[in-house]
Order: C-alpha cells, then sequence, then structure tokens
C-alpha cells in the first residue's frame, strides 16, 4: 500500500524541469485519465520557474500526485527518483512539455494484463506550436509472428520496432526491480542505455498501432540546447550501450539491429546541434575515433536496412568536416551533406572500392598464412589509391567552395 487509499494500477512519473508553459496541459491530460486508480509522481528536479509551485498546486487538489522537489541532477536521476516510490503495478513516463490520450494507460494495462507483458509498446506523434504534425507508429510490420515476443524472435529488428524513448512504453515493475535497471546519469539520450536493456532482458513484449502520446519538439528544455555545449557527451551514451550488450552477451545476437539503430541515432543527433561550431566538433570526434568506437564501421552497404542513410554516413565519414557544415547549415539539416557536390556515383564507387580494400586487409592480418609480398600488399596499394581519388574530389570541391565565396 502507498501513501494513496488505494493500489495503484500504474505509476506516472513526471520528471519536472522548467517547463511552466507546457505544465498544465501535461497534468490535465494525466489525471483526466479514463484509468483513475493510478499513481501520479511530479519529480521537480530544481526548476528556477513556476513549475514547483505548479506542481504543488495541482497536489493540493489532487491525492493521486506525490510531489519530490529535488535538486537539479538531470532528467536521469529524476526518473529514479520516481523508480524508488513508485507503488503501481505498471511504470509509465511522461514528459512534463509533453501529453498523452486520456485512454492511453487503460489501453496499455489491458494489453498488458492481457498478454502478461514487461513491456508494451505504442506509437506517438512528433508536433510543434506551428502544427508540423508527424506520426510515430510501432512497425508493426516488424513483429514476430508471435505475441508476446522476446528479442529472440526477432534479433535483427529489435531496435527497430519502436523508439529508444522511455516515453513509448509500459514498464512491468516487478520486471524492472528483478532486472535491477535504472536511469543512468547522461545528460544527452539517457533513454536509450535503459530502453535498450529493458528490451534485452525482457521476457515478454508486446505492441498496439495506436498512437496514445504527443511529443513537442523544438523546446527550450530540448537535447539540441545541450548538445552544443557537451558535444562529446552522446557518443558516451551510446558507447554505453554497446557496453551494456556485451556485458549481457547478447550483443553478437542483435549486431545488425544494434548497428542500424545506432547509425541512425547517430545521425539524428548531429541533425540536432544549433551552432556550427557544435556540429563540427561533434562529427570530428565521430571521425577521429567515435565511429570505431562504436562499432559503426567495417561493414559493406548490404548489411545496413536504409541505403539512404548509410550514402549520408559515409560522406560524413569521408568529406571534410568543414564543408559538410557549410552545406548542413545552409540547407537546414543533415540531408545538406547530399548537396556537395561530388559525383554521387564515383563517390559511392570510391567508398566500396576502400571498404573491400579494408577487408581485404583485415582479413589478412588475420590470416594464419600472412606472408608480405606484392599479393599481400595489392589491398594497401588499392586503399591508398582510392584515396589518393578522393583527396583529388575534394579539391575540386574545395576550389568550387573557393570560387563561390
Amino acid at each position: 500500500m502507498t501513501y494513496l487509499d488505494f493500489d495503484p494500477i500504474v505509476s506516472v512519473i513526471i520528471p519536472v524541469f522548467n517547463t511552466e508553459k507546457y505544465l498544465r496541459q501535461c497534468l490535465d491530460s494525466v489525471i483526466h485519465q479514463t484509468c483513475k486508480e493510478i499513481q501520479i509522481i511530479c519529480v521537480d528536479d530544481g526548476s528556477t520557474d513556476s513549475s514547483k509551485e505548479i506542481v504543488d498546486e495541482y497536489a493540493a487538489r489532487d491525492h493521486r500526485i506525490r510531489v519530490i522537489h529535488q535538486e537539479n541532477a538531470g532528467l536521469g536521476s529524476a526518473r529514479n527518483s520516481g523508480l524508488s516510490v513508485a507503488g503501481g503495478k505498471y511504470i509509465s513516463f511522461v514528459d512534463a512539455d509533453d501529453y498523452i490520450e486520456a485512454h492511453l494507460l487503460e489501453k496499455v494495462v489491458a494489453e498488458a494484463e492481457l498478454a502478461k507483458a514487461d513491456i508494451v509498446l505504442f506509437g506517438y506523434i512528433s508536433f510543434t506550436e506551428a502544427g508540423d504534425d508527424l506520426e510515430c507508429p510501432v512497425k508493426m510490420d516488424l513483429l514476430p509472428a508471435k505475441s508476446p515476443f522476446s528479442f529472440m524472435d526477432v534479433p535483427n529488428y529489435i531496435f527497430q520496432i519502436n523508439t529508444s524513448e522511455a516515453w513509448t512504453k509500459l514498464f512491468r515493475r516487478d520486471f524492472l526491480k528483478k532486472s535491477g535497471l535504472t536511469f543512468q546519469k547522461f545528460i544527452v539520450s539517457e533513454d536509450i542505455v535503459f530502453v535498450y536493456d529493458a528490451l534485452i532482458h525482457a521476457k515478454t513484449i508486446t505492441a498496439l498501432p495506436d498512437i496514445l502520446y504527443h511529443y513537442r519538439r523544438n523546446v527550450s528544455t530540448s537535447i539540441s540546447n545541450t548538445l552544443d555545449r557537451i558535444p562529446q557527451d552522446f557518443i558516451f551514451t551510446f558507447a554505453e550501450v554497446l557496453r551494456r550488450l556485451k556485458q549481457s552477451g547478447m550483443y553478437e545476437i542483435v549486431k545488425q539491429s544494434y548497428v542500424n539503430r545506432m547509425l541512425d541515432a547517430v545521425l539524428w543527433t548531429l541533425n540536432q546541434y544549433k551552432t556550427k561550431d557544435g556540429f563540427i566538433a561533434a562529427l570530428n570526434l565521430l571521425k577521429n575515433n567515435g565511429f570505431l568506437l562504436l562499432e559503426l564501421i567495417g561493414y559493406d552497404s548490404s548489411y545496413f536496412y536504409d541505403a539512404h542513410l548509410y550514402r549520408i554516413f559515409n560522406r560524413c565519414r569521408y568529406i571534410d568536416t568543414n564543408i559538410i557544415a557549410d552545406y548542413v547549415f545552409h540547407r537546414g539539416n543533415i540531408e545538406g551533406v547530399m548537396d556537395v557536390p561530388v559525383s554521387a556515383d564515383l563517390f559511392d564507387q570510391l567508398i566500396a572500392e576502400f571498404d573491400q580494400a579494408k577487408a581485404e586487409i583485415d582479413w589478412i592480418r588475420s590470416s594464419n598464412s600472412f606472408r608480405i609480398g606484392r599479393t599481400v600488399t595489392w589491398p594497401i596499394r588499392k586503399a591508398k589509391e582510392v584515396l589518393r581519388r578522393m583527396k583529388q574530389e575534394y579539391s575540386k570541391v574545395q576550389k568550387r567552395r573557393r570560387d563561390n565565396q
């Protein structure tokens, strides 16, 4: 039993930090859920605006709301504070600048009960104040035939089915507790470590096609306003995902899903930078050792699910960072890298030749019959020739760039 006069079905955890503009809409959407027996935990993470007064006001008139005030420690810490006092059978997360459909909890709990699920996945809509809406449903076509399922039933697509945000899922509290799952104290993309851990540990996962969550883009407390200050943080977060997958012993099983999802996540993150300096710093970190650290290189084109993202990735790897930044910020998104005036066909051909030469070099190095000779050095000479041709193409791009200035 909690401080409530009933056992809650769901504990809804809402981390709050300086969201006074949107907080009432968020809280109203939660307190008016058709599922009434809920515990609402608002964790004020050191807000300096009126958010703390708003949550106290709501708590005074709705006994289901519990407020925790703490010094600012970040989103992960705030969610962990909520988890530490949660008493519901299930756990749901809502961010304070978003809102949810009135029947969200009723629908996902019914699905969880029916399937005896550890996790229920559902879709969301991404929106802006200008009315730029984008629906992001669960990719039901990737689900295995059986339901509920585990990652072992769909290892190549387990991370593609749903987004990496915690708020597009319902979790069974006992499952989280037994698995020892809590949020890491990263500043950027802290959801991804928690969610991927959960997907690997869950024995029963189910999904709904419904759009139930409303995610507000482009708010002042969003990721893009943090990235420029600490451009390396997201690399550390993503590296922790890889470390944990390896620690679990399941990495080789889900490797292709991981590589494809992480490539998508990296390019998405690059797209969030608001300053050219932050973008350049982040891309240089990735090119220096970040791509290698995240194990995103060393695969041919057939390993990747999205050929277009693969082409963007290769251009990010091999074209001069400053040139990329000019084109990306001119267009306003990462697609600008495709505007760099190099021959697309030639560039793709060079990348393919270079990757093939690199693969041959790696094979030779690992071979028991390693012998220095003309046959062995041929891939190395081939790789050098490809790089020479790439430099020629870059010189042409830089000359056109100077001529246009």
